[in-house]
């Protein structure tokens, strides 16, 4: 969901992401490129990563709050001191759900949005997109949508009930939702 990002062929683009995911492989238990890379367009807006940050340790600061101690933080942080990434909007420091950066010598976005191994399936089926596809898989069936009606979307979970049903693949919410796959190239 790119903002002032200029518009990139798909080679340009996977060779911009493949380089980012490189450079913080280390960091993530997991990380994918998503988007439109991903559904293979032949132009890109930006540069959608979904990742799965390692946590080395946590602690609780002055006001009671657990902070995450994530390697990925660090890289991101120099990165941007290295005028590498330019952070633009979203939660930074602990960058928790999602934060976007320009990359400089691209001029286009990076969307870099984590997950965690049990609902990661979900978010990068989600942000795999397009916009519209993502917005059926959201919405109950008896609205047009693709979703079960016993079942809602919920800060990155599918929840039954008050229970948040683990999607660590893809292939998770399939199943959840009964349907047989749709290959990111052919979903609209």
């Amino acid at each position: 969901m790119s903002t002032a990002s200029k518009k990139i062929p798909l080679a340009q683009a996977e060779q911009i992401a493949n380089d980012l995911v490189t450079a913080l492989l280390a960091q993530c238990e997991r990380i994918e490129v998503a988007g439109s890379i991903r559904r293979k367009k032949p132009i890109v807006g930006d540069i959608e990563i979904v990742a799965v940050p390692k946590i080395v340790t946590c602690s609780v600061d002055l006001m009671g709050e657990l902070v995450l101690h994530r390697p990925l933080n660090k890289s991101l942080e120099d990165m941007m001191d290295r005028g590498v990434l330019k952070h633009s909007k979203g939660f930074r420091g602990n960058i928790w759900k999602y934060s976007q950066f320009s990359i400089s010598a691209h001029a286009c976005n990076l969307d870099l949005f984590l997950a965690t191994p049990n609902n990661f399936g979900l978010i990068f089926m989600l942000r795999t997109g397009p916009a519209e596809f993502s917005k059926r898989l959201v919405t109950p069936r008896l609205r047009g949508g693709l979703l079960p009606s016993f079942l809602r979307v919920s800060e990155g979970w599918i929840v039954n009930g008050k229970r948040s049903i683990p999607t660590l693949e893809e292939a998770d919410v399939w199943r959840i939702l009964d349907l047989a796959p749709i290959a990111p190239e052919d979903r609209v």
